[in-house]
């Protein structure tokens, strides 16, 4: 019988370099709370129950929504590692996109008010929030539990693009002297900066290549901004009512993504 050769053994695995790969996974927010706060800045007291109404749509229009930003994502990443004895440190920058993560909470709320038996003030509330694209500047020390496998902890700047959005329309029913639905709206959209913590496994399997799985925790702050004013006329054109809202909410959350690097 012919004997068949044993396989070479692989070849030592060193991490000490430049690399560049590509990532993809998902995101999930933690706090995904959109709170609108709103203030009555002026209830008209020369026309009928005009300061109760400017009341009653401040009270209306402050209230809480939840809508998450969850997404796939999918990018690139380079860095450079320095290993010595077993300990491997390095510094790792990426950015990728954000996909499908853009949804939409509406909610139909009322309150009686005391200008009639029949005369509600209605309200329809709609807010979204969305990340468009996400990065980091990343620290990684990690320990090669094998020469081919590398556990590390990683943690440093984290950035966004984050849009927020709020809409507000009301209307008093069965009210001829105001008859017309009045409406507000409001968009934060800017670049937001935090930071990230984490860690995960890479393992150096053929050659220069290597596949990683990481979790990452970012945060990226709060945003503040206001809608335009939320004003009521009567069918004459008279202010009636006047409220200003604002809102709030954070961008925080998680990644879990893998990775494919090629070492040079």
């Amino acid at each position: 019988m012919k004997e068949i050769a044993p396989m070479p053994p692989p070849p030592g695995c060193h991490w000490t370099g430049f690399y560049l790969g590509l990532n993809g996974g998902y995101s999930w927010t933690n706090d995904n709370r959109v709170d609108t706060d709103s203030e009555d800045i002026f209830g008209n007291p020369l026309l009928g129950n005009g300061v109760i109404y400017g009341v009653a749509a401040a009270d209306l229009a402050t209230f809480s929504l939840r809508n998450s930003n969850d997404g796939f994502i999918g990018g690139g990443q380079f860095g450079y590692n320095l290993e010595f004895w077993r300990l491997v440190a390095g510094v790792e920058a990426d950015i990728q996109g954000v996909f499908g993560s853009d949804a939409t909470t509406t909610a139909d709320s009322s309150v009686k008010v005391a200008g009639g038996p029949t005369e509600f003030l209605i309200q329809s509330a709609r807010v979204s929030r969305e990340m468009q694209f996400f990065g980091t500047v990343r620290g990684r020390l990690g320990f090669a539990v094998t020469p081919c496998l590398l556990v590390y902890g990683t943690g440093g700047l984290a950035y966004g693009e984050v849009v927020s959005r709020t809409s507000i329309t009301q209307m008093i029913t069965n009210a001829p002297g105001v008859p017309n639905a009045y409406s507000a709206s409001g968009r934060y959209e800017n670049p937001s900066v935090g930071w990230t913590l984490g860690g995960g496994l890479e393992w150096m399997f053929w050659g220069r290549w290597s596949v990683k799985a990481e979790y990452l925790y970012y945060d990226l702050g709060s945003v503040h901004y206001r809608t335009k004013p939320l004003n009521n006329f009567n069918f004459q054109g008279t202010l009636f009512t006047t409220t200003q809202p604002t809102s709030t909410t954070s961008f925080d959350g998680n990644i879990v993504r893998a990775g494919l690097n090629f070492h040079f």
